[in-house]
């Protein structure tokens, strides 16, 4: 589904990207006015055109909902303006227009850079639960006759939203006696700064797939093996690149569920998460090749059925 433009400022934009629009429109050399459809322009990219919601994962429900919207507009010389989505997003002309050009083009020349920019604060609140809340900040700088945007904060980061790789992998994780809610718990765990907790649902994925493969292949194991005699007779089915790295993986899952401190298991989550996601990809590639054969060599009988060779 298509993103709304609050959801994609909010969740696609990154922080301190410039993006410029024209506002201004020219009388002549000396004089201009604010042209309508450039300000539409501006108004709809900072998502107040219309009584649109952020529809956003929340990071506490455990869900997709909508947020409403409420913002503040603060600019250096006026007091803070409280507005209620819907109602207009006529401070923005309001701000930067002015009664005539010869006024208009006089603060141009002269006005102090107090005049020339805008803060908006976006306040969001979600629909599920109404303590749960995120925030977002833009600036707007008005730079001779261009309005430059730039999101200089949020909160929570746009990384954490709606990008779990548990989709990417979805139906390769539940063949790993359904690991999918592991792995899943483990990027929302990490995401919610439970970094011990993300390395212990790390470590389940992993284990599930190290029993995956003795199961598939009827490899028949001690009882009394331990982990390192498992990974060392299925690492054969793993990517070649991660084979050696199998056992030490495991090692340092291990150590972040029992002895490593909350800071490090943050620090090292990521590079020990890849080694997983690298052998998940492994099999999607191998899926959709093996796809891409299939469909040509029909492809390739079909012709042969229709077109005969003479």
């Amino acid at each position: 589904m298509e993103k709304n433009n609050i959801t994609y400022l909010f969740e696609n934009v990154s922080l301190y990207e410039d993006k410029k629009f024209n506002l201004y429109a020219n009388i002549d050399e000396t004089f201009s006015y604010i042209d309508k459809d450039n300000l539409n322009e501006i108004i709809k990219y900072l998502g107040l055109s219309n009584n649109g919601k952020l529809i956003s994962d929340c990071i506490w429900c455990d869900g997709h909902f909508p947020f409403n919207l409420e913002i503040e507009t603060r600019n250096f010389y006026q007091s803070t303006d409280r507005l209620y989505l819907g109602r207009d997003a006529s401070f923005i002309q309001d701000f930067f227009d002015f009664k005539s050009p010869e006024i208009l083009n006089h603060r141009i020349l002269n006005s102090s850079i107090e005049d020339q920019i805008i803060t908006i604060d976006y306040h969001f609140v979600c629909t599920n639960n109404q303590y749960h809340e995120y925030c977002m900040k833009i600036l707007l700088i008005k730079v001779e006759n261009q309005i430059i945007i730039k999101k200089i904060g949020q909160y929570p980061e746009n990384i954490a939203l709606g990008r779990y790789d548990s989709e990417t992998y979805n139906k390769i994780l539940r063949e790993f006696d359904d690991s999918y809610v592991d792995y899943q718990n483990s990027e929302k765990s990490y995401r919610r700064g439970l970094y011990v907790g993300a390395i212990e649902y790390l470590r389940r994925v992993f284990e599930k797939m190290i029993k995956f493969y003795l199961s598939k292949n009827s490899i028949v194991i001690d009882k009394k093996a331990n982990m390192k005699d498992k990974i060392k007779t299925v690492k054969e089915y793993f990517d070649d690149q991660i084979q050696e790295s199998l056992y030490p993986l495991y090692s340092a899952l291990s150590a972040g569920v029992h002895t490593m401190p909350e800071e490090d298991c943050k620090k090292h989550y990521d590079h020990l998460k890849v080694i997983i996601d690298i052998q998940l990809q492994h099999i999607k590639s191998q899926e959709e090749l093996n796809d891409k054969i299939n469909k040509s060599k029909q492809s390739l009988d079909d012709i042969k059925v229709k077109y005969p060779r003479q």
